[in-house]
């Protein structure tokens, strides 16, 4: 669907990929599952901020416990709507 509106979407498997693929490179937005193998969407989120504060992050779960705070933009239980997490992207690469 991202690719469809026009954003360049590169994928992750889980938080240690995600961790790696940051290196070197800033995108505009983080849209974050919590519940990933290898390394959860909380440990990724942690080491994300530890090196970079300016990348704002999208959260979509199932679970019912959500990061607080500013690190996190928006974030959305699932099943959500879509329309509303690219309205939600899009706010967060605007601010």
């Amino acid at each position: 669907m991202f690719e469809e509106e026009g954003f360049g979407v590169d994928e992750a498997v889980n938080g240690a990929e995600a961790m790696d693929r940051l290196e070197g490179r800033r995108p505009d937005a983080i849209l974050l599952d919590l519940m990933m193998p290898v390394m959860d969407g909380w440990t990724f989120l942690d080491k994300c901020r530890a090196l970079r504060t300016d990348i704002p992050v999208v959260v979509m779960s199932a679970s019912h416990d959500f990061p607080q705070g500013p690190q996190v933009m928006a974030s959305f239980r699932k099943p959500f709507d879509l329309d509303e997490v690219l309205r939600a992207v899009e706010a967060a690469i605007a601010a």
